[in-house]
């Protein structure tokens, strides 16, 4: 049986695997309007503490066409 420890660890490094990392939430702002992708926010990430860009979730996106 795996520890929790060791799975922690392999979560965080799926989470943020491939991912750009900004330091700021200014500098993932700025990285979302230069890639002209409307449908992705930036958001503090829980494993590395940088910000990343992501998709929105679809009842986020539904609820903004209404």
């Amino acid at each position: 049986m795996a520890s929790k420890r060791g799975l922690k660890r392999r979560q965080k490094a799926r989470q943020c695997e491939g991912k750009v990392k900004h330091p700021t939430l200014e500098g993932a702002k700025i990285a979302k309007r230069k890639s002209g992708h409307r449908d992705v926010m930036p958001y503090r990430c829980k494993w590395c503490g940088f910000y990343h860009n992501g998709h929105m979730p679809r009842r986020v996106l539904k609820a903004m066409e209404v």
